[in-house]
């Protein structure tokens, strides 16, 4: 009689019963490969923060699943004007902040980061459709430069203040807030 497995009353899952209808001893598992166990480095202990491999970027609130971090902005589409005006004031601000690099996308922050929980997005997202479909087209004029700082002190940018259109710039954010409190 050969060693049987069941499941039936009585018996564990997967329990093997012998010939003589003892269990036998125990076996020995073999133990995992290193390559298998370092397949998935810093699954358990969640993302790595290495700063260097993110652009200099600090995190400024821990990771934890389900979290995402969000910030509200308007992109803005760099037209060559834009860009000869960076290659200038570049090289001048590097020589006072030497690790000042170049973006190759650029916005308008209408928040700051905030973290929302997974199943917030989407209503998020449909508040604020609805609190901006009442705004019209508007033109703005950023033509005073301008050095910013993060509100935790970790990243410094060069800005263009906003100078005319500030105050329908002001709105925006003041309705970007109000759904940020609901």
């Amino acid at each position: 009689m050969s060693p049987r497995t069941g499941c039936g009353p009585g018996w564990g899952m997967g329990a093997t019963v012998g010939e003589d209808g003892h269990s036998p001893l125990p076996r020995q598992r073999f133990p995992v490969p290193d390559s298998v166990l370092n397949m998935f480095p810093g699954t358990e202990e969640g993302p790595e923060d290495d700063s260097t491999k993110h652009g200099g970027r600090v995190r400024t609130f821990p990771h934890e699943r389900g979290n995402w971090a969000t910030h509200v902005y308007v992109p803005y589409e760099a037209k060559e004007e834009f860009l000869d005006l960076l290659d200038v004031l570049l090289p001048h601000a590097q020589t006072y902040v030497p690790r000042l690099v170049r973006m190759e996308a650029f916005h308008l922050s209408l928040s700051q980061s905030v973290v929302l929980r997974h199943h917030w997005i989407l209503p998020f997202v449909q508040a604020l459709k609805a609190r901006m479909t009442s705004f019209h087209r508007f033109f703005f004029t950023a033509n005073q430069v301008k050095i910013y700082t993060n509100q935790e002190k970790t990243r410094t940018f060069i800005g263009l203040e906003v100078t005319s259109g500030h105050a329908q710039f002001l709105d925006l954010v003041s309705e970007v807030d109000r759904v940020m409190e609901e």
